[in-house]
């Protein structure tokens, strides 16, 4: 929020979204994770998110696998689906 105050986009800062998109199809499917083992495979509010941002089809069955986020969330950003979520 605040860089975006600034005029910052971090959404489009670097590779993120290329990361973002790259992470996908192995928190789906971990066992094709190319890199070394015991790559974790929690479903975090990024991907909730992230799809508000982009919607990219590819984050609706991360996202189908947890939500709602909220009160049991898995970190410090919690009520993702109530704050950013939007209906597949």
């Amino acid at each position: 929020m605040i860089a975006q105050r600034r005029g910052i986009d971090l959404w489009s800062y670097g590779r993120f979204k290329l990361a973002i998109d790259y992470a996908a199809k192995y928190v789906v499917a971990p066992k094709s994770w190319p890199w070394a083992g015991g790559a974790g495979r929690a479903i975090h509010p990024l991907w909730e998110v992230a799809y508000q941002r982009w919607q990219n089809p590819a984050y609706q069955p991360i996202i189908k696998q947890r939500r709602p986020y909220g009160v049991d969330g898995h970190s410090a950003v919690r009520w993702t689906t109530l704050t950013n979520g939007l209906p597949f």
